[in-house]
C-alpha cells in the first residue's frame, strides 16, 4: 500500500496532471484513489492492532486461569489437612476429589468448574 499511495501522492505533482487528463483519468480519480490507500492503511493497522490484543488476552486469560488453579488447590490442601479425618462431609465443599482440567484452561472454564463449590460461602481453612 505504501507503494501504491506513493504513486497516486506523485500523480498530483507537477505535469503529471495534465498527463493524466490527457488519458481521461482526472484530479478526483486520483485523490479518491489516495484516500482509499489511506483507509485500507488504517484497516489493515486496526487488523493487526486486534490481532495481537486479542493474543495479548489470551496468555493474560490462560496465566489467569493457571494463578486461580493453584489457588483452588492450596484451599483443597488445606481443606484436606484440616477436615480429612474430623469433617470427611466438608470436603465436598472445596471441590476435593472433583476431577478438574489438567491442562491450562482458560479462566472461564475454570471459573465454573471452582464456583460449581459455591466457594463464595465457604473459606480457606488455612
Amino acid at each position: 500500500m505504501s507503494k501504491s499511495g506513493q504513486i497516486f501522492a506523485a500523480a498530483q505533482k507537477g505535469a503529471r496532471p495534465a498527463a493524466l487528463a490527457a488519458r481521461d483519468i482526472g484530479p478526483d480519480f486520483v485523490t479518491q484513489a489516495l484516500a482509499d490507500i489511506l483507509a485500507a492503511r488504517a484497516k489493515s493497522t486496526e487488523a493487526v492492532t486486534d490481532t495481537t490484543g486479542t493474543r495479548t488476552a489470551t496468555v493474560a486469560e490462560v496465566t489467569s486461569a493457571k494463578k486461580l488453579m493453584v489457588g483452588l488447590q492450596e484451599a483443597q490442601a488445606a481443606a484436606k489437612q484440616k477436615y480429612a479425618r474430623t469433617q470427611p462431609e466438608k470436603l465436598q465443599d472445596y471441590c476435593v476429589g472433583k476431577k478438574a482440567q489438567r491442562k491450562p484452561a482458560p479462566a472461564r472454564t475454570v471459573i465454573p468448574w471452582a464456583s460449581s463449590a459455591n466457594w463464595a460461602r465457604t473459606r480457606s481453612p488455612a
